[in-house]
């Protein structure tokens, strides 16, 4: 039997966000909470922690955080 890993592991069972993120000319990370004005502006190594998979060559996209993640970093 084949077994695939997903790309962004998140619990079932918690409430996920979408979130789009953009890096600044600094090299911080600016991440919206889509459809509402909420943002919060991140060091490079909180954003990592926060989007792991995320390539450090991106300069924006799209992506999906849980509720705590949301939380823990101010977008709630």
């Amino acid at each position: 039997m084949i077994e695939f890993a997903t790309v962004h592991p998140k619990p079932r069972h918690e409430a996920t966000l979408q979130v789009m993120y953009k890096r600044t000319v600094v090299g911080w990370y600016n991440v919206y909470r889509v459809g509402t004005s909420r943002w919060v502006n991140l060091s490079p190594q909180e954003f990592k922690k926060l989007l792991p998979s995320v390539s450090d060559k991106a300069r924006y996209g799209t992506d999906v955080i849980t509720a705590t993640q949301a939380i823990e970093v101010g977008l709630i």
